[in-house]
């Protein structure tokens, strides 16, 4: 059991008190560390005699160790909010029976953490390096001020999101299927959502400056404020959950189409939530902390019982409706999904087949995992086999007279 201080927001996100004191139930080693994370700054941090890590921001040296600190409480207690998700999913009708998170290369090995990686306008998960790699970089708003992204709980969330989803179906990474990809990034914006919804003194926070409505104007819709206003000057994030996107209305690339999805599943979370929400009798923080609950374990079934690869919005959306058993929810998620184009009768269908403009560079506007050499020559090779595999069909077809 150990104890840090962490940012629990971004750090732009000047309507919270972003730095606060973080719990975890795990016993943290010196690094930190653990037998599934391991951050590796260049220093080794040590716990004081009772396993806590409270360390104060008060010069160069204690802000790195902050930096260390903070990523591996973060990237813990996303980890920790999926375990807990797989171990109820396993206990119920879904019967899903993965019970923890597992890296991609095997469930006895740690993922190396690296806060300050170099200089770059970026953060990755690496699958080949076995590791998640965050950077720094001039802001654009601000002279002579460093963005780092390790500091952002929304930056670090997303990318853990890449490393979890790639653990549980490492064949998304190797799929040609832009709906796949935008899969991927959705999830790693959705963790953010999700991670959020699991702490009930950021429920609180949400539902003071929201008022109860998730519709308003606030830091919890907003995906990587201060990434996106140093890097692009956005003052909003790099990207808005809150959004009414249709698949008519974006391109094919990754990036794009995965604002469609996560637009979707934030409405749909939104609407459970007004619904349930009934202050003269629950918490509205603790109605809003368990319908987060159940979206996440919503989604990780759907996810685990749709396709393992080249899985499309219309899979997931299928599945999360056949595994809701709510009614009320259920139509409330097929408004969404018929809506966005997703499902209903002006659904947009996605390819069965890699078309012309299907390239790897669909992928590359994502700037994490996704936008790596590491994972567009995945695509690269996906495309390649499929569009083989249809020559190969074609050319049988025309040799048996079909």
């Amino acid at each position: 059991m150990s104890r840090a201080y962490i940012f629990k927001q971004d750090p732009s996100a000047l309507e919270i008190d972003t730095i606060r004191l973080m719990y975890t139930p795990f016993r943290i080693q010196d690094g930190p560390s653990d037998d599934r994370v391991v951050v590796d700054s260049g220093v080794k941090v040590r716990g004081d005699a009772r396993g806590d890590f409270l360390i104060e921001r008060d010069s160069k040296e204690k802000k790195k160790a902050f930096d260390a600190v903070h990523l591996f409480m973060v990237i813990r207690q996303i980890i920790t909010m999926y375990d807990r998700s797989l171990g109820r999913l396993a206990d119920s009708p879904a019967k899903i029976r993965i019970r923890n998170v597992q890296w991609q290369w095997g469930t006895d090995s740690q993922i190396r953490v690296y806060p300050h990686a170099g200089l770059d306008k970026n953060a990755y998960y690496s699958r080949e390096e076995k590791a998640l790699k965050f950077f720094y970089f001039a802001s654009k708003k601000k002279q002579g001020k460093a963005t780092y992204t390790c500091r952002s709980y929304d930056v670090v969330a997303h990318e853990v999101g890449h490393a979890v989803l790639d653990g549980l179906l490492p064949g998304y990474l190797e799929s040609w299927q832009p709906e796949t990809g935008a899969l991927h990034e959705a999830f790693g914006d959705i963790t953010v959502i999700l991670g959020l919804l699991s702490q009930l003194d950021q429920c609180e926070a949400i539902i003071a400056h929201s008022k109860g409505d998730l519709h308003a104007k606030s830091f919890f819709s907003a995906i990587a404020e201060q990434f996106g206003e140093a890097k692009y000057g956005h003052r909003m994030g790099l990207r808005n959950a809150d959004n009414d996107l249709r698949l008519d209305q974006v391109s094919e690339h990754v990036h794009d189409l995965s604002q469609v999805f996560t637009g979707a599943f934030y409405d749909i979370t939104a609407d459970i939530f007004e619904v349930k929400q009934n202050s003269t009798k629950f918490d509205d923080a603790h109605v809003l902390w368990e319908v987060g609950q159940h979206m996440c374990d919503l989604l990780l079934a759907a996810l685990l019982k749709g396709p393992q690869v080249n899985a499309t919005f219309g899979d997931i959306a299928n599945q999360m409706l056949r595994l809701e058993r709510n009614k009320e929810n259920q139509i409330l998620m097929r408004h969404q999904f018929n809506t966005r184009r997703i499902l209903g009768p002006q659904a947009i269908e996605a390819a069965k087949k890699p078309s012309e403009t299907v390239t790897s560079s669909l992928w590359q506007s994502c700037h994490c995992a996704l936008s790596t050499k590491e994972h567009l020559d995945m695509v690269k090779s996906a495309i390649q086999k499929k569009r083989l595999q249809q020559q190969g069909w074609l050319a049988r077809g025309r040799g048996s007279g079909k």
